[in-house]
């Protein structure tokens, strides 16, 4: 299991294990296997096989994979689609489209995307187009969900509410 990742001090490289954190400093102690750094052996380590990360990349797996089969982290950032079905005053409504956001964990509410923005489809030329954000923790469905990238690595694709 890798419980924790993220970006080492020395290189950037992003790397997977347990985490430790003493005061404002953190450290993963690395799986070999499940590493995305070339050479483990040289891994400029500080303490004991402990690699000492920067603390605000650093996020927890969720234990939930997305709809290709890779693991959700904190820190990702993913779209995930909604179809909805409704009557109001005798009119049918259908609305598709998708939510976009960071993924966090929140005790009282589980793995959720934080203040997702809110895209619909529009219906003539199939174009999302944005049409809230909001101001709410919206509960990840993993199963439908598409990874696009992680606020560390694509700034550009989060927009910070």
């Amino acid at each position: 299991m890798k419980e924790y990742r993220g970006k080492r001090k020395d290189n950037g490289v992003m790397i997977y294990g347990d985490k430790v954190e003493i005061g404002n400093q953190c450290w993963i102690v690395p799986h070999p296997e499940l590493s995305e750094s070339d050479d483990m052996t040289e891994c400029h380590c500080s303490i004991w096989g402990f690699i000492e990360v920067i603390p605000k990349t650093v996020g927890q797996c969720t234990r939930f994979k997305d709809k290709g089969g890779v693991e959700i982290y904190e820190g990702d950032i993913v779209q995930m689609p909604f179809y909805w079905r409704y009557k109001d005053s005798g009119i049918d409504y259908e609305e598709e489209g998708y939510y976009e956001g960071e993924v966090v964990i929140i005790a009282s509410a589980g793995v959720t995307i934080r203040n997702p923005i809110r895209y619909k489809y529009n219906l003539t030329n199939d174009t999302p187009k944005e049409s809230a954000k909001l101001k709410q923790y919206r509960r990840l469905s993993a199963y439908i969900t598409k990874i696009i990238g992680n606020i560390h690595d694509n700034p550009e694709l989060y927009i910070p509410r």
